[in-house]
C-alpha cells in the first residue's frame, strides 16, 4: 500500500511538471520577439514562424505518437519527448540562428509528446480521478504560459539575461520534468504487461474523417488554437501599439494567462452538468468578441486592460469546450481518442497558420488593424463551429442513425 502511494506521489509531480513544460517554451517568445528582431536582424513574420514550427510539429507527431506510446510505453514515450524538448531549448538558446529555428522545431517534437499522451497517462495512474487530474494538468499548463509570458522580459531585461538565458532558464522545468518521471519509466519496464489507454485503431479512425460533427469539433479545436497562439505571440506587441508601454505590456501578457485559468476549470463543469452546452458556448465567445473588439479603440488604457480580461476570459473556454465536445458527443473512449487525434492533427495544421501570417501582415500594412478584425472573424466562426457542436443529443458516427438515447 504505501508502494502504491509512493508511485502516485511520484506520477501525480510528473504530471505537474510535464504540464508546466508543455507552454512556457512557446509563450515565452512574444515577449522577447523585438529583443530577436534587434539581435539577429530578422523581421517580425520570421519570428511568428518561431510559434508556428511547434504547431507543424505538434499537427504533423500527433498522427505517429500513441503508436509509439502503445509500443514503448507511456512513461518511456513522454521521457522520450522531454529530452527532445530539452535538446531543443538548448539549441535555440545557444545555436545561432539556424540553432534558434531547428531547437524550436525539436521543442515542438518533444511537446507534441506530452501533448498526446499526458491524459493518457493520467487516467493510466488515477483510474478513478482522472478528472480531478486533468482539471488540475490543465490549469498548471495555465499558470507556467502566463508565468512564462510576463516574466520573460523582465528576466532578459532587469536581470540583464539576455533571450539567450531566459529561454534557457525555462529549461528548468524540464530536467525537474525527467526526474519525477524517471521512476515510472522504471515502474513501467518492471510492468510491461500495462497497456496505454485510449489508443486509436487505425482502421476505425478514417470513420471519424467521415463524421460532419468530428469535423466541426476539430474545426473549432483548430480556430481556437490558431486564436489563442496568435495572442500569446503577439499580445505585448499589439498592446504596445496601441499605446501601452512595455512594462504594461509585460503585465497585460501575464493577465492573458492568468485570468484564463477559472474559466478554463470552470467550462467543462459547466458543461458536464448542462444537458445543452450552447448557452455556455456562446456566452463565453461574447466575452471573447468583445474582448478583441476592444482592442481597435486606441489610445484608452483602461480599454486596453478590459479587452485583455475579456480576451483572457473567452479564450480560457475554448480549449476546454474544444476537450468536452470530444467527450460529450461520442460514445465510448475508442471513439473519444479518433476524435481527439484528429481533432490535434488537423487542428494544429490550422493553427500553425496564425502567428505567422499576424507578423507578415503587420509587417506588409504596419499596423495590427487588420490582423484583429481577421481574428474577430475567427470567433464568429467559433460561434458557428461551437454552436453545432455544443447541440445536446447528438454523437459522433450517428449523425444519419438518429439515435438518440442519452449515454
Amino acid at each position: 500500500m504505501e508502494k502504491i502511494v509512493k508511485n502516485q506521489l511520484t506520477a501525480f509531480w510528473a504530471i505537474i511538471f510535464i504540464a508546466f513544460t508543455l507552454r512556457a517554451p512557446i509563450t515565452s517568445v512574444g515577449p522577447l520577439a523585438s529583443l530577436l528582431c534587434d539581435d539577429l536582424g530578422i523581421s517580425n513574420g520570421m519570428v511568428g514562424l518561431l510559434t508556428t514550427l511547434p504547431l507543424l510539429a505538434f499537427a504533423v507527431c500527433s498522427l505517429f505518437i500513441a503508436k509509439i506510446g502503445r509500443k514503448i510505453g507511456l512513461a518511456t514515450s513522454i521521457l522520450l519527448g522531454l529530452f527532445l524538448l530539452l535538446l531543443g531549448i538548448a539549441l535555440r538558446s545557444y545555436a545561432g540562428l539556424w540553432g534558434l529555428f531547428l531547437g524550436t522545431a525539436l521543442i515542438g517534437v518533444g511537446i507534441a509528446f506530452g501533448n498526446v499522451l499526458a491524459i493518457s497517462f493520467i487516467k493510466q495512474h488515477f483510474p478513478s480521478k482522472s478528472g480531478l487530474l486533468t482539471a488540475i494538468y490543465t490549469c498548471a499548463m495555465a499558470v507556467f504560459a502566463g508565468l512564462a509570458a510576463g516574466l520573460s522580459l523582465p528576466l532578459a531585461q532587469n536581470l540583464s539575461w539576455g533571450w539567450q538565458n531566459t529561454f534557457a532558464f525555462w529549461g528548468i522545468l524540464t530536467v525537474v520534468a525527467i526526474l519525477f518521471l524517471w521512476p515510472c519509466v522504471k515502474a513501467e519496464k518492471n510492468n510491461r504487461g500495462a497497456a496505454p489507454q485510449q489508443l486509436s485503431n487505425p482502421k476505425k479512425a478514417a470513420s471519424v474523417y467521415r463524421s460532419t460533427l468530428a469535423w466541426q469539433i476539430t474545426l473549432f479545436m483548430g480556430l481556437q488554437s490558431l486564436l489563442y497562439y496568435t495572442l500569446v505571440t503577439w499580445l505585448p506587441n499589439i498592446c504596445e501599439n496601441y499605446g501601452a508601454t512595455a512594462a504594461d505590456a509585460s503585465i497585460l501578457a501575464l493577465l492573458l494567462q492568468i485570468i484564463s485559468i477559472p474559466s478554463s476549470f470552470l467550462a467543462p463543469i459547466w458543461c458536464d452538468r448542462a444537458k445543452d452546452q450552447r448557452k455556455i458556448t456562446f456566452g463565453f465567445l461574447l466575452l471573447y468578441l468583445i474582448g478583441m473588439l476592444l482592442f481597435l479603440i486606441p489610445g484608452h488604457r483602461f480599454l486596453l486592460y478590459c479587452s485583455v480580461i475579456l480576451l483572457a476570459l473567452g479564450s480560457g473556454s475554448t480549449i476546454s469546450l474544444a476537450l468536452s465536445y470530444m467527450t460529450l458527443r461520442t460514445r465510448d473512449a475508442q471513439t473519444a481518442a479518433e476524435v481527439s487525434g484528429m481533432s490535434q492533427a488537423v487542428g494544429y495544421l490550422l493553427a500553425a497558420i496564425g502567428p505567422a501570417c499576424a507578423g507578415f501582415l503587420f509587417d506588409m500594412t504596419h499596423s495590427w488593424s487588420m490582423p484583429i478584425l481577421l481574428m474577430a472573424l475567427g470567433v464568429v466562426l467559433l460561434m458557428i463551429f461551437g454552436n453545432r457542436a455544443a447541440k445536446a443529443n447528438q454523437w459522433i458516427g450517428e449523425e444519419k442513425t438518429g439515435h438518440t438515447k442519452p449515454i
